[in-house]
């Protein structure tokens, strides 16, 4: 048989699978669905893993597995690969394993099946605590903007980034331009410090809030 007609026979094969399995199949398509609402509905970015460990599981009739994953569920790619057997041991028993590569943007994905990927599930690695933000960031970030330069500190881009480089994920970010000068916040979870930089004196910068105030509740 031909290279091309490898491809083709397989091709089928894969197909009449899943038309005999057909209810187990868009089990599989519901599970991957559900799975991208769970993995992107979170306030802050956490990484592509720790996302797939949100559904990553075994309910006894389905098994989801992640097998890649990079980046984070702001901007990276996952593949999960769900296993679902359905009235296992009788005639009209069905198994069918689908593969799903998520490709995340901020609160969503894109979901792409494909063939699933050779080599062993990921597995889950120490669970990183919640950042918590204390009087001490309060008084870090009044000096990050104490230090900028007259120039620096009317350009919302270059305070973000001294902002990035100060607070490292799990911490996000903003600085925007505004009519009192640049607007910004530093957020861990529900947690936050909000600021703002004048064109000239000293910024404003709150206490650390908590709840509604942060995530606009």
């Amino acid at each position: 048989m031909t290279a091309v007609g490898a491809v083709v026979a397989t091709g089928y094969a894969l197909a009449s699978c899943d038309i005999a399995n057909f209810a187990a199949a868009q089990e599989a398509d519901q599970h991957a669905a559900t799975a991208k609402i769970v993995m992107t509905h979170g306030i802050d970015p956490v990484s592509a893993h720790d996302a797939a460990f949100t559904v990553v599981g075994n309910t006894g009739q389905t098994i989801i597995e992640a097998l890649r994953a990079d980046g984070t569920n702001w901007d990276g790619h996952l593949i999960l690969r769900i296993t679902v057997s359905r009235n296992p041991g009788t005639l009209s028993s069905q198994f069918v394993v689908r593969c799903y590569q998520y490709t995340f943007t901020r609160y969503d994905a894109d979901i792409d099946r494909l063939e699933c990927p050779p080599g062993p599930p990921l597995v889950r690695g120490p669970v990183k605590p919640f950042l918590v933000l204390t009087d001490v960031d309060v008084r870090h970030l009044a000096e990050i903007l104490e230090a900028l330069s007259p120039t620096e500190r009317v350009n919302a881009g270059v305070v973000q980034l001294a902002l990035a480089k100060a607070y490292a994920a799990p911490a996000v970010v903003w600085a925007v331009a505004s009519p009192h000068g640049i607007d910004m916040e530093v957020r861990a979870h529900t947690q936050c410090i909000l600021a703002t930089l004048p064109t000239v004196g000293p910024a404003r910068v709150s206490p650390v809030y908590h709840g509604s105030t942060c995530t606009g509740g």
